[in-house]
């Protein structure tokens, strides 16, 4: 009795094993018929839409089933075959998803969701990294960079670049420059013309920020001691700005030199370069066809508007009825069908000098050459003579008898320097006085005397303020100027025509004979006559005319005289 009811019956067996055998089929359906609505919802339509042969690819998802619930039924233990089960479907679907990727093109490519946690994730930090800063830079190709994320060490570095850059861009400033010495690095800041040092910062840091500098300009981080030069945009808050970088090296390490939007600054019509009327009549003569001859030498000492002078001198000419070239060891302005050669000792096989003989014999109308002191050139220029093409000479020089003697140095002959020359050209920058913070005042007796006036209402006088005053009667610094009662700059320029006299005095070495000559047939201003008229006018300060034209080494010292190689023999 007792082993009838113990035993099982062969009845209760059989219906055991068909309950287990019906249900294990049933809990695998779930998984194959996800599989096959992700198969005919999204798969079929994919593969349309791609054309990646519909028949073939629903055959091999329905093998896919069919073997993914195979194996589940097939495995004898439940628990096993169910997830052996879901890991064959899956490998089909993935399968599908790595064939196709090969066949799409990459935009329309599957990505698995761990990619794209991880690419949202880089979103992310790209995005914080972004809002922690102000400044962001485009290279030379045009590529805007990617600002290092929070936790990265070039993060801090471009934060350092941006405590640099920062009050020079607040106060409009031409040019940053980071020079390295023994005791740091100095920035200094170049606004309207006159650089001002900030702060010294750590060498380590200076050449951090250098470096992140080039490797965003495209260049050598290797070479620390040849001179590279890039261009590329800066992004800021009010706007882009072009960016000229150029980095050199030096015993005590590598220097840096910024300039902001010089194209915009260089690019001047005449018109506009602050010559008074007489002055330009005289210049536009040279776009006359006979007197498209002879060199004209454009003076001044560096940063003092002898570039901007002679692109602009050089925009009067029509680059599309004539032939215009240049010749330069750097091009920072790009003229419009204007053929402009730029020569690198790095790069070119021949020197400077054969480069110049090269463009003149390809009878040009209009040359402009930016820089003569490499031994041979001034001659090559001066033997064109005034049948060859109009030749705009840049000279660093401070006054028409510093320019002549530079000049005539540089030919080795004064005679054969003067015989070309058709007009000399000396231009000085000064800082316009801020009009809104601007103080009228009446100039001393003697002050008048040096200015060559009688009286005070031979003119509106002012000078810098710096402040201005509120309603309740307190002063605080004027914002249009940030306190330094400048804003902008002008020019004064001398004009010094050559003619057949005046070519003769020269020739016999009789600078003062020459000048007299000029005023008296051209009544042209002299360089200290025009800065004077722009006092007068209320546009800058006799201290700023002073300051400009008073050089500290003639203070000391008289100038030397010309050598005897470039006297009249």
């Amino acid at each position: 009795m007792i082993d009838s009811v113990l035993t099982p019956t062969p009845l209760l067996a059989a219906t055991g094993f068909m309950l287990v055998d019906f249900i294990k089929p049933l809990l695998l359906l779930p998984g194959v018929i996800i599989y096959a609505r992700i198969t005919s919802t999204y798969i079929e339509k994919d593969v349309r839409y791609h054309n990646l042969g519909v028949n073939k690819i629903n055959l091999i998802m329905i093998l896919g089933a069919i073997a993914g619930y195979a194996a589940g039924v097939l495995i004898p233990i439940f628990w096993v075959g169910l997830p052996v089960s879901l890991l064959v479907l899956a490998g089909f679907l993935y399968w599908y998803m790595n064939w196709r990727n090969g066949q799409v093109p990459e935009a329309e490519k599957f990505e698995l969701v761990g990619n794209r946690l991880e690419q949202r994730r880089e979103a992310k930090e790209s995005l914080r990294a972004n809002k922690a800063v102000a400044l962001r830079f485009i290279n030379p190709d045009g590529v805007e960079q990617n600002i290092p994320v929070l936790d990265d060490p070039l993060h801090e570095v471009h934060k350092e670049l941006e405590i640099i850059l920062g009050p020079g861009i607040e106060t409009n400033a031409s040019e940053i420059r980071l020079l390295a010495g023994k005791q740091g690095a100095s920035i200094v800041n170049v606004v309207d013309t006159v650089p001002s040092k900030n702060e010294v910062i750590a060498s380590e840091k200076a050449e951090a920020t250098i470096n992140y500098l080039k490797s965003m300009a495209m260049m050598d981080l290797e070479d620390r001691r040849r001179i590279q030069y890039a261009k590329m945009r800066m992004l800021t808050p009010s706007g882009h700005m072009q960016m000229e970088l150029t980095v050199s090296g030096s015993s005590s390490g590598q220097n840096a030199r910024i300039a902001f939007d010089a194209s915009k600054r260089l690019k001047r019509a005449p018109a506009d370069l602050g010559l008074l009327p007489n002055q330009l009549a005289k210049l536009a003569e040279l776009k006359e066809l006979e007197n498209r001859h002879g060199v004209v030498l454009v003076a001044s000492p560096p940063g003092q508007g002898q570039s901007t002078t002679l692109y602009s001198f050089l925009s009067q000419h029509d680059a599309f009825t004539s032939v215009v070239k240049t010749v330069e060891k750097k091009i920072s302005l790009e003229v419009q069908g204007v053929d402009q050669k730029i020569w690198d000792a790095n790069v070119d096989d021949v020197d400077f000098p054969t480069t110049v003989r090269t463009v003149l014999r390809r009878d040009p109308d209009v040359v402009m050459i930016d820089d003569v002191t490499d031994e041979g050139t001034a001659e090559l220029i001066a033997k064109s003579g005034n049948d060859g093409p109009l030749i705009y000479v840049g000279i660093r020089a401070r006054s028409i008898t510093e320019t002549l003697q530079t000049w005539s140095r540089s030919v080795h002959d004064l005679e054969s320097a003067v015989d070309s020359l058709k007009l000399i050209v000396v231009c000085r920058i000064l800082r316009r006085l801020c009009p809104v913070c601007r103080v009228p005042y009446q100039p001393t007796p003697e002050q008048l005397k040096q200015m060559g006036m009688s009286n005070v209402a031979d003119g509106s006088f002012h000078r810098p303020g710096g402040t201005i005053t509120l309603k309740n009667g307190k002063t605080e610094p004027c914002e249009t100027c940030h306190g330094c009662g400048f804003t902008g700059t002008l020019a004064a320029y001398e004009v010094f025509p050559v003619d057949s006299t005046t070519r003769k005095l020269l020739a016999a070495n009789d600078m003062k004979g020459a000048s007299n000559h000029v005023r008296r047939e051209s009544r042209l201003p002299t360089l200290q006559e025009a800065a004077l008229a722009r006092v007068r006018s209320g546009d800058t300060s006799i201290e700023e005319v002073l300051r400009v034209l008073v050089s500290k080494k003639t203070e000391k010292k008289k100038a030397k005289p010309a050598p005897a190689e470039a006297t009249k023999s």
